[in-house]
């Protein structure tokens, strides 16, 4: 998407170009540069402070939990939380280089920290019944 929105004012200086060179002005390409510096710099920026504002707004967010996992579902334990969910619950998974992220819905997910996977196996313990459990629903 982004870089859709660097293309457009560059296409729309091409134009404007061969419409009329003469016209022609350096300073026009000042116009493209802004829009650039704005879309990577600021945008991520102002991304990363409401980012950080919703998951303040959240107490849990912050609270130590408890993940078990077996054939019946998965159970979240925290300090003001009690939640089970059956494998049905879960609409995809999928595993980064740090995390495995269990989506209950298209762009919502709980996600697992592997750092918290200290024994020696979880992760291949976990990953087996993801599998297991959600058949066809796993991206690993």
């Amino acid at each position: 998407m982004r870089v859709f929105l660097l293309v457009i004012p560059w296409l729309i200086i091409i134009v404007q170009y061969k419409q009329d060179p003469e016209n022609w002005t350096w300073w026009v390409l000042l116009v493209p540069l802004v829009f650039l510096l704005v879309v990577l710099f600021i945008v991520p920026l102002i991304d990363r402070v409401f980012h950080e504002r919703r998951i303040q707004s959240v107490p849990s967010a912050f609270s130590p939990q408890t993940y078990a996992f077996s054939d019946a579902g998965i159970e979240i334990v925290g300090e003001n939380k009690q939640v089970k969910l059956n494998w049905s619950a879960i609409v995809k998974a999928s595993e980064s280089s740090s995390d495995f992220f269990l989506f209950v819905g298209s762009n919502i997910a709980h996600f697992v920290p592997k750092r918290f996977l200290a024994e020696s196996g979880q992760e291949t313990k976990l990953r087996d019944i993801l599998r297991r459990n959600l058949k066809g629903k796993t991206a690993f």
